[in-house]
């Protein structure tokens, strides 16, 4: 009996979905139709507003929507109702302004917009909808605008530049890692982090101080790779101090970092 009502009711959906159903504006123009696993709905003035390319069920289909001119405004993927595969997204002329991919509606990998000429724009990286990779801006003359690196969407390195390729402002994330409290005799290991991409060797100096700069002790460098690089010292005198870092990289403005460190019996 239960095996009965499956099969009837799979027999209505079937039928159901291959029937051309239609609905209707109140002044009488056609609105929406169904037909051969397709949805379509229209403007007034009878032009494709929307369709619906279903595939083996209603949850996935190619989406299409369109401006009253009859143009593609965007088309998108789906499954499962959620946004999966190529977004494309086109201007009234018909020319194309953004392309991106979505997984499991999100963001995921490149997108790409443009500029009404066809030149790039905007070039972004995404991970499982968080800014994560490059993100570049450029200028209609195709001239850099804007670079930066996001790490699970935290923005680690920024740079903005005019037209004349002049640095406007910049940012570089570093960070400096240590104990708040060491013992006297004890080693204190000390890491710094540099984030983004570095095209010269970056110049680090590091120093080890009491606030009045009476007690200065030199760090021994452990090992340096990939923009992290490691340090030790080892302090002989109990009391406040700080470690006082400079970083310098190519042009870039120096970057100061310190950190209060205290030392005990």
């Amino acid at each position: 009996m239960k095996f009965y009502y499956l099969t009837i009711t799979f027999f209505v959906i079937i039928s159901s979905c291959s029937s051309n159903k239609k609905e209707y504006y109140d002044t009488g123009e056609l609105k929406s139709e169904y037909k051969n696993k397709t949805y379509i709905e229209y403007f007034k003035n009878g032009k494709i507003k929307e369709e619906k390319l279903f595939n083996n069920n209603e949850k996935s289909y190619l989406k299409k929507v369109y401006f009253n001119n009859g143009i593609l405004n965007w088309e998108a993927n789906y499954q499962n109702n959620l946004e999966n595969g190529i977004y494309k997204e086109f201007s009234k002329d018909g020319i194309l302004i953004t392309e991106a991919y979505y997984k499991e509606g999100k963001q995921d990998s490149i997108t790409k917009i443009y500029f009404p000429n066809g030149k790039i724009h905007l070039i972004n990286n995404f991970k499982n909808g968080i800014k994560d990779g490059k993100f570049q801006e450029f200028y209609q003359s195709g001239k850099p605008l804007m670079y930066a690196e996001y790490l699970l969407d935290s923005l680690v390195y920024y740079i903005n530049i005019d037209e004349e390729q002049q640095v406007i402002d910049e940012y570089r994330k570093i960070l400096l890692n240590a104990k708040d409290t060491v013992y006297v005799g004890k080693n204190l290991n000390c890491v710094v982090k540099i984030y983004g991409t570095i095209l010269e060797e970056p110049i680090i100096e590091i120093l080890f101080s009491d606030k009045k700069f009476e007690e200065n002790l030199p760090f021994k460098i452990l090992s340096s790779k990939n923009g992290e690089a490691n340090y030790l010292v080892t302090p002989q005198k109990e009391g406040d101090y700080n470690i006082y870092l400079k970083v310098k990289i190519g042009k870039e403005n120096e970057h100061f970092i310190i950190k209060k460190i205290k030392v005990l019996r």
